[in-house]
């Protein structure tokens, strides 16, 4: 699970929301490394704990503070660049994530 940045340093919690472009990969039991684009390094694995599905109109300032530290105006302006004005049509899901591990597990060596 790839984050082009930490907004609000939730990937450091034991507990964090993200918003995502609907897709069946995104569905409760599934273990995913947490992935820090901006720092270039892992952050550890995360279960998803709960999904609910959404659209950018459904994203409420609460939402959004709450996910990103901005209004949900702003974050709109900030998914466009990302996926194109035809966000507004696409469907999203807001994931509840819960952090299993905080760093990256190595095999054993011998």
């Amino acid at each position: 699970m790839n984050f082009s940045r930490n907004y609000n340093k939730k990937l450091g919690n034991h507990f964090f929301i993200t918003i995502r472009l609907a897709d069946p990969k995104w569905s409760v039991g599934k273990q995913y490394e947490i992935y820090d684009d901006q720092s270039c390094q892992t952050r550890g694995y995360a279960e998803i704990v709960n999904v609910r599905s959404l659209t950018v109109h459904d994203i409420t300032d609460w939402l959004a503070l709450l996910d990103a530290g901005m209004t949900s105006e702003e974050m709109a302006k900030e998914l466009v660049p990302l996926y194109g004005p035809e966000i507004y049509l696409k469907p999203l899901q807001l994931l509840l994530v819960k952090r299993i591990s905080l760093q990256a597990t190595q095999g054993s060596l011998f």
